[in-house]
């Protein structure tokens, strides 16, 4: 047998003995859910359309919390315990239960629709992330958060390190700013910011 022979069958050998990409384990990246949350372009864009009608209703409260109080101190006109005196007082009773209702049915509505909201946004992290596992053959990804270091006390801080799911990861397997980057196209393609509405919470 010449060396050539030998060294051809060695290294065949050598190949054989290696393992094969089945069984070589899943293919495994990361991301920072909490981050891509916060520089996805569409929750900043949100957070701007909600505070604004959260200003607006605050203004409309102040209205008519204004009309409330020109009727309670219109009730100075009449005598106490006259029928007009009751009237008028069961009107406030009646304007001020109103009120109460509409402040509430607007503040549950505001809530409703950033649920809804939050949950669009979170399934647009979703099929963003499934669509990049796919594409380049990863078979899990996992989310970390990032330890903040102006956490108020120990025990807050302990805390964050206690939640965290990856301790480690190279800057390869971690697809974050591709996951941002990619919300914020397709975001952009369906029309920004122009796009967005809010349910009318009036009247």
């Amino acid at each position: 047998m010449t060396a050539a022979t030998i060294i051809t069958a060695q290294y065949l050998a050598f190949l054989a003995a290696q393992p094969s990409p089945a069984a070589a384990g899943p293919r495994v990246a990361v991301f920072n859910i909490a981050t891509t949350f916060e520089k996805y372009q569409m929750t900043g864009d949100l957070e701007q359309l909600f505070a604004q009608r959260r200003q607006d209703i605050q203004a409309e409260a102040e209205k008519r919390r204004d009309a409330l109080s020109k009727l309670a101190s219109g009730l100075e006109q009449f005598k106490p315990g006259s029928a007009d005196h009751r009237r008028r007082q069961d009107e406030l009773m009646q304007a001020e239960i109103k009120f109460q209702v509409w402040l509430e049915v607007q503040e549950r509505r505001l809530k409703q629709q950033h649920k809804q909201w939050l949950e669009r946004i979170y399934q647009d992290v979703q099929k963003t992330v499934a669509d990049v596992a796919r594409q380049r053959g990863i078979d899990l990804v996992l989310t970390y958060s990032d330890v903040q270091d102006d956490a108020p006390d120990s025990i807050a801080y302990k805390q964050q390190i206690l939640m965290r799911t990856v301790i480690y990861a190279n800057q390869r397997s971690d697809l974050t700013n591709e996951i941002i980057s990619l919300l914020d196209a397709e975001y952009q393609r369906r029309g920004g910011a122009a796009a967005l509405q809010l349910t009318s919470t009036s009247p």
